[in-house]
């Protein structure tokens, strides 16, 4: 569990973990190098239980914090969990179940996704309790119930299907966790990171998919996944699934998207000059995989001239492009561009 600045939520966290049905776990608390008193509560927490493990580090973000608490861990499986999450009492006995019936290396499940303002004082313990609760991000997309899967079969439905990009929706086998699956200075994308690389580097693994919502999601408007400031994080890691996407054929999936990334730069006027606040390594990144297919996009009938014209300056001119927009944007708009976007 990377931990950072989450005083509010990171006991009830806890707690959910310590009320396990399955006893057999141990619990690594990462420190990312909080500031708000989470790093002493982390150590508070640990005298409660000999199987909480805290780690303290400086702050280097999600990524790392996960990939230094797969390091330090000494459990076949290993299940990620977000700090101001929690999770229903049966979880691990459940997912442990799953793993004896089918000897998987992966184990999926289905999780509730509510506001934070919906969750009473004293949050329900078993799915049925849940059902004026729940936002459902699991059955409305159709996904199999109680099925095994191979690679094969398997990274299609992801694609198509549900993504399950939040690690937290499943338990992996550690043996087929690999570094080059966490990617430092990400702090959002980086669980889609991690199943790229994964579905890159393993070809016979097994996945089994539960239908049981065991895991609460809080969704949070001050959360990472808001940040707009992430951008750059988001863009690199969608040229990493592009270039997944080349590497396997799949040339319908790499077209869908790179015309999503061309959109989300021309539109959301991202900076890719040298003055952006965007790594200069992911900057580089979405810049190649923007010139690597323009004309692609050119050829695209129903995209206006207008977006065509930015993409190609875009291209060539990362500065000259921010420079017109935030121009264009103050003789029209009487606005001011945010940096950060």
């Amino acid at each position: 569990m990377p931990v950072y600045n989450a005083l509010l939520y990171l006991e009830r966290a806890v707690d959910s973990v310590l009320a396990q049905t399955f006893r057999d776990f141990e619990l690594i608390l990462v420190d990312d190098g909080s500031t708000d008193g989470s790093s002493k509560l982390c150590d508070k927490l640990a005298k409660r239980d000999s199987r909480i493990m805290v780690i303290h580090q400086e702050n280097r973000g999600i990524s790392k914090a996960k990939a230094i608490g797969v390091e330090n861990s000494n459990c076949e499986f290993i299940s990620f969990m977000d700090n101001d999450d929690f999770i229903l009492p049966n979880r691990y006995e459940r997912m442990y179940m799953a793993v004896l019936e089918s000897e998987a290396d992966i184990i999926c499940s289905g999780c509730f996704k509510i506001p934070s303002e919906t969750i009473p004082s004293q949050p329900p313990l078993s799915e049925e309790e849940y059902k004026d609760l729940w936002r459902d991000g699991w059955r409305s997309r159709g996904y199999p119930s109680d099925s095994t899967y191979d690679m094969q079969s398997f990274v299609p439905l992801y694609f198509k299907a549900v993504k399950l990009e939040p690690l937290w929706q499943s338990i992996f086998k550690k043996s087929v966790i690999q570094p080059c699956f966490f990617k430092d200075k990400l702090s959002r994308g980086e669980d889609v990171y991690f199943w790229i690389m994964l579905f890159e580097h393993c070809s016979n693994l097994s996945i089994r998919t539960i239908p049981d919502h065991t895991y609460v999601h809080i969704i949070r408007s001050d959360s990472t996944n808001y940040n707009n400031s992430l951008v750059g994080d988001t863009l690199y890691v969608i040229c990493k699934t592009l270039a997944f996407f080349e590497s396997k054929g799949f040339t319908e999936w790499y077209n869908k998207t790179y015309y999503s990334l061309v959109r989300r730069c021309v539109y959301d006027r991202v900076d890719l000059s040298k003055n952006s606040l965007i790594d200069e390594e992911f900057r580089k990144e979405i810049l190649r995989a923007l010139r690597k297919s323009k004309t692609l996009f050119f050829k695209k009938n129903q995209e206006p001239v207008l977006t065509k014209i930015g993409l190609l300056l875009l291209c060539f001119s990362p500065g000259g492009y921010y420079r017109v927009y935030a121009a264009y944007l103050r003789l029209r708009y009487g606005k001011k561009i945010n940096k950060n976007q």
